[in-house]
């Protein structure tokens, strides 16, 4: 008799459960962007001998505050909220140093190294993403922000020497504001900063 008075409650509770569970509302879908720069680094050049020097390009640094998949939105002076609905597809400092890389790449003036021994590369590029949001503050029009740091370093003798460093940033308005307007105003600003760099 217990045992079925048992069963009874498992019964009466998994009912119970399975209702409550559907009043549950589904979990709000994630969008996912990438970024994609318009300045043909999508044409990587197939020939291997091609001219230019070799260069190693480090994965960029980011800024703590937009160190994360999700967008980060200013919305005050020293206010920023990430949107976990709205993500990158990977890390954005790991996205943005691959755009660079294949932008290097496919240009007249470098190339691809053989290998990552200093023997084999001629110049080097590092850098430090120090701004990636958008600006929603409501004194501001709304707009997305790109800053970049690059170093380029060249091989003298044995070692690498800074010869050029500049800071680069962009900055397009957001009318209306979207999370898919925001990803490709990024992309357009990383089009521009790669184009000023060569």
């Amino acid at each position: 008799m217990d045992s079925i008075k048992l069963f009874l409650t498992f019964m009466a509770a998994l009912t119970l459960f399975s209702g409550c569970s559907g009043l549950e509302k589904a979990p709000p879908r994630k969008t996912y962007f990438n970024l994609a720069p318009t300045d043909g680094s999508d044409r990587l050049s197939a020939d291997m001998n091609k001219q230019g020097d070799p260069i190693l390009v480090k994965e960029l640094l980011i800024a703590p505050t937009f160190d994360s998949h999700a967008f980060i939105y200013r919305t005050g002076e020293n206010e920023y909220q990430a949107d976990f609905y709205n993500e990158f597809v990977s890390y954005p400092a790991r996205l943005i140093t691959d755009r660079v890389t294949e932008s290097l790449y496919a240009s007249q003036w470098f190339c691809k190294p053989l290998t990552d021994k200093k023997q084999d590369i001629r110049f080097r590029l590092s850098g430090k993403i120090l701004k990636l949001y958008a600006d929603l503050r409501p004194a501001a029009r709304p707009a997305a922000v790109m800053e970049i740091r690059l170093v380029l370093e060249r091989k003298q003798g044995r070692e690498f020497t800074a010869f050029f460093s500049r800071t680069y940033r962009t900055d397009f308005p957001l009318e209306p504001f979207s999370p898919k307007a925001a990803a490709a105003a990024w992309s357009r600003g990383l089009s521009e900063t790669i184009s000023r760099f060569q």
